[in-house]
């Protein structure tokens, strides 16, 4: 009988000591708030040189180092095809012959990244260990790279229903964060010449980031209107928005703010920077 208490005794000793030095002890407050993004899918927005590739790269180092599964899945474009259209469009060529296969091509590259997210976060057939997914520039930006080639009329009417078509064909296309950064063309334009200092880029006009940004103003707009809580902007004119900042930012899940005015009332006044700037605000409060 002695023995059935001694071995009693010590079991009671052995699962004391499990619970009260490491079994159940809390878990990092931080580690744990951080394994809610597990299984999620974060999309990254802006105009080139806006700062996504950066801070994907922060953000998916920041979950690692914390033990979180994540990937950044960076964008992929065709440096050829990039470096004819910029060269068109600085020798005034328009139509713009580059437009279309560049769209094309960049598209189909978001679609097989997006299976990849889609895989990488556990949500689809066969997917592996969920990750906190990061992606460098959704199909919904890519799409508003082509909207503004048809509005300037780089891309016909035929040629858009083709990419829509196939856009269509292969969504829907679902995540759980919209980030877009703002930085303001300007600064984008002096971080393309003269920090990126890509040789396909070199011809980039800065009007061109000034037309991108006010048709990326366009399409934000509507998803403040909506009420898009998947949406947040964040100001990155200096690129260097930290991981931490924008997971608590994304954490806060806020409402969109209220807005009256139409997106080509406040184009057509030159709002479009003081309305971003409201945005970034109402984000970071």
């Amino acid at each position: 009988m002695s023995d059935v208490s001694d071995i009693t005794q010590k079991l009671d000793h052995i699962l004391r000591t499990s619970i009260s030095n490491t079994a159940f002890q809390p878990a990092n407050e931080r580690a744990a708030i951080l394994r809610t993004f597990i299984g999620r899918i974060i999309v990254l927005d802006g105009i080139p040189c806006s700062g996504k590739t950066h801070l994907g790269r922060t953000l998916r180092d920041y979950f690692t180092e914390n033990g979180i599964a994540a990937i950044f899945l960076e964008e992929k474009i065709n440096k050829q095809h990039l470096g004819r259209f910029y060269a068109a469009m600085k020798r005034g060529e328009s139509p713009n012959p580059h437009s279309f296969p560049l769209q094309l091509c960049a598209m189909h590259e978001c679609i097989q990244i997006y299976k990849e997210a889609v895989w990488y976060a556990g949500r689809g057939p066969g997917g592996g260990k969920p990750h906190v997914v990061i992606i460098d520039r959704p199909i919904w930006g890519n799409r508003v790279f082509e909207q503004l080639q048809v509005a300037k009329g780089n891309i016909t009417q035929e040629e858009h229903e083709i990419y829509d078509s196939y856009i269509v064909k292969h969504g829907p296309y679902l995540f759980d964060h919209l980030v877009y950064l703002y930085t303001s063309p300007e600064k984008a334009h002096h971080r393309v010449l003269h920090v990126r200092k890509h040789t396909e880029e070199a011809d980039m006009p800065l009007e061109y980031l000034w037309e991108l940004q006010r048709t990326y103003f366009i399409h934000i707009h509507k998803h403040v209107v909506q009420g898009d809580r998947a949406l947040c902007v964040i100001a990155n004119d200096d690129a260097y928005v930290s991981a931490e900042g924008v997971i608590d930012t994304l954490l806060k899940h806020r409402m969109p703010p209220k807005i009256k005015r139409s997106s080509e009332d406040l184009i057509r006044t030159k709002e479009v920077s003081t309305v971003f700037a409201d945005w970034c605000d109402h984000y970071a409060q």
